[in-house]
């Protein structure tokens, strides 16, 4: 799945650079950076979506339980309760009783508890969705084996992120084996043809982000184990342990589920402020020439996101 990731990516990439510097061309006042003319962020977004519309078709035949149900709908709860104050307010006029009932009845209903578990996929979505468009712009601007290339270095990103978050400090047997990789990697950077700066700091960065989202995860899951009763004997706390996280909200299935609902809603404002104004070219374009074929491109970006989901 890796593989055909890679490849529709590339596909959807250099066809996406195609028709952006195509239109270009035709607006003479129009400029676009190599970069930004494959539209790296707006097919990350879309590759999110794909992987939500995918959860969220699990979720509602109920194939897989909705995770942070209870956190969702105490805040609608909450959201209603605020309408319904506001509404009093305009009608009653009594602004005063109103404003107390909207703001401050979180305060005197005290048993509704913060979404921590929540803030917690946010925290690994903020990780995933930054290291993810990373990996596409290293993608967009170099072949698929350079970036893989810098993508190698991932083992060491995450040792050092482990030392300087966890304190786990590993055997120095892990990190004398870490050395041909980094000597290799070095190598093939300093031999390659091809060789980007944009790239290679994509890769660094698509890095250092995984390497974090790892560590966080690690922290939510092991927080979520810990809570849960230990039984007297070992094997059979495993057992129900493991039995537990597979059907609950917070399975690693459904958590990276919840992480790529969140990051397509991240990755929305990114993709608008960033490449906003090519979109609407594109747009303006396509109204006035309908003869224009985006199947092909459209096939190649979902099918990337499936992949990648």
């Amino acid at each position: 799945l890796n593989v055909c990731y890679n490849i529709t990516n590339k596909w959807a990439l250099e066809d996406v650079r195609t028709k952006v510097i195509e239109a270009a061309s035709q607006q003479n006042d129009f400029e676009v950076s190599y970069l930004s003319s494959s539209l790296p962020i707006t097919i990350g977004c879309i590759q999110f979506g794909v992987g939500s519309a995918y959860a969220c078709f699990l979720w509602i035949l109920r194939i897989r339980p909705v995770p942070h149900a209870d956190e969702l709908s105490r805040g609608m709860t909450v959201v209603i309760r605020n309408c319904i104050g506001f509404m009093r307010m305009i009608r009653s006029a009594q602004f005063t009783e109103s404003f107390r009932i909207a703001i401050v009845s979180q305060r005197e209903h005290s048993s509704i508890p913060s979404p921590a578990t929540l803030r917690d996929s946010s925290k690994i979505a903020v990780y995933h969705t930054f290291g993810q468009l990373c990996t596409i712009m290293s993608l967009s601007t170099n072949s698929i084996s350079f970036a893989h290339v810098i993508k190698a270095l991932e083992p060491l990103f995450s040792a050092v992120a482990s030392w300087l978050v966890l304190g786990q400090v590993m055997n120095i047997r892990v990190y004398v084996s870490l050395l041909p990789v980094v000597v290799g990697v070095a190598m093939a950077c300093a031999g390659a043809k091809e060789f980007s700066w944009i790239s290679f700091w994509s890769g660094m960065g698509s890095n250092g982000f995984f390497a974090m989202r790892g560590v966080v995860s690690k922290i939510v899951m092991e927080k979520f184990v810990s809570e849960r009763p230990r039984a007297t004997n070992n094997t059979d706390a495993d057992q129900r342990e493991r039995g537990h996280l597979q059907s609950s909200q917070m399975s690693p299935a459904n958590l990276f589920a919840a992480v790529t609902c969140i990051s397509f809603l991240l990755s929305i404002p990114l993709a608008l402020s960033t490449e906003g104004s090519i979109l609407i070219m594109l747009a303006n374009q396509s109204a006035e020439i309908e003869s224009q074929d985006v199947s092909r491109t459209l096939a190649y970006i979902i099918s990337s996101g499936a992949f990648h989901y």
